[in-house]
């Protein structure tokens, strides 16, 4: 059961309700049935309320909190002075629930800036040579999704300060290092897992370079997957504004190795990153 409770807060619940999504039920106790249940709510400097917990009715019955008229007055009035009346859509900011005890809630509030996360995800593929059935079963990729979305991507960041990101969550999920290609070449190999080479390409002028070392790896037989991961239109944007340097993309990688099809020499897949906001 989870720790605390975020509900994005809006018109309905400055108004007096908050409606509890089914999956976060169990946070609050069980089934309040449709006469409901007092609970406390703790807030501000110690303030607190009575508010009645209840099922609605009609045939999609909710679950809700409401903290109406005289008595939750002096809750809605701490809710109207932390958030703001916004034109925009969307939520204006989370009421933030922590359990005290059965029936007693502390609530505080959060902004959207400190109660959404921005965090890494493995977008859009493009596939070359067979890549993509050998993908979709290879044991190095297997988890590659959940160790990309455990980054989470600073508002101000550079290439190589994300690429180094990305590195220490892949490494840390068995993923390693690989100072040279091997065959007397002195190409770096990127990361490699289970007979497969990936390249974080997140510069242009890192693109060339990791396309012949995986060619390389393809012709001594040490691999028999290679990755590239870019960055997404969204991602570049950001990335761009930080140093201004030329960036890799998804189209550019594309476009490269279509040019250059003897870059190709074995199954390779293509991934776009993108960030995500998620809560905290």
């Amino acid at each position: 059961m989870a720790s605390v409770y975020r509900h994005p807060v809006g018109k309905e619940t400055l108004s007096g309700y908050v409606v509890v999504k089914p999956r976060d039920r169990e946070f609050f106790g069980g089934d309040p049935g449709t006469a409901g249940r007092e609970i406390t709510l703790v807030f501000g400097e110690g303030q607190k309320i009575r508010a009645r917990y209840y099922k609605s009715g009609g045939r999609a019955p909710k679950l809700k909190i409401a903290f109406t008229g005289k008595p939750g007055a002096s809750f809605r009035s701490f809710l109207r002075r932390k958030f703001k009346s916004r034109r925009v859509r969307g939520p204006r900011g989370y009421l933030v629930f922590t359990r005290l005890a059965a029936d007693r809630f502390g609530v505080s509030t959060e902004s959207l800036k400190n109660a959404v996360r921005d965090m890494l995800q493995l977008g859009s593929g493009r596939f070359f040579e067979g890549a993509r059935a050998r993908s979709v079963l290879h044991p190095a990729l297997i988890d590659i999704r959940d160790l990309l979305g455990k980054v989470h991507v600073p508002r101000r960041v550079t290439p190589r300060q994300l690429q180094g990101l990305i590195t220490r969550s892949l490494t840390g999920g068995g993923w390693k290092e690989i100072a040279t290609v091997g065959g007397g070449l002195a190409l770096p190999a990127g990361l490699r897992r289970q007979k497969s080479q990936l390249h974080i390409v997140l510069e242009a002028s890192d693109l060339v370079p990791a396309l012949v070392s995986m060619a390389a790896a393809f012709h001594l037989k040490d691999i028999d997957l290679g990755v590239v991961l870019v960055a997404d239109a969204g991602l570049t944007r950001r990335l761009g504004r930080s140093d201004g340097r030329s960036l890799a993309s998804l189209d550019r990688t594309v476009r490269t190795m279509r040019t250059l099809p003897f870059l190709t020499r074995g199954p390779s897949c293509v991934y776009a990153l993108s960030v995500v906001q998620t809560l905290k």
